[in-house]
């Protein structure tokens, strides 16, 4: 029940961020977006004007594309699920103190 609550406290947070840059981006267009963000980008990270310009434009991009629905992230975890539980079958019993991350 925790990670229900945790993910619904992600997906709240992440909405109001994209609706606040849709809302933006509406406002005062894209070009005027993706400045301010290669402008953030740059103070954040170690990167030149050209890095951040590239890094602002992605960023867009990849909220558009997740709108648009186009990284199917149900089917994902379905597959992933399907993945795990074949996985779970060929490997052989360990202790839950023995889980290890790849």
């Amino acid at each position: 029940m925790v990670g229900v609550v945790q993910n619904s406290r992600a997906i709240y947070a992440a909405g109001r961020e994209i609706y606040h840059l849709q809302c933006a981006r509406d406002e005062f267009g894209d070009r005027a977006v993706v400045n301010k963000l290669a402008d953030r980008f740059h103070v954040l990270g170690d990167m030149n004007d050209l890095e951040a310009m590239a890094r602002a434009v992605h960023l867009l991009e990849g909220v558009d594309r997740l709108i648009g629905r186009e990284f199917d992230f149900k089917s994902m975890r379905h597959r992933l699920h399907q993945g795990s539980a074949a996985a779970r079958k060929q490997e052989p019993f360990e202790s839950p103190g023995s889980f290890a991350f790849a």
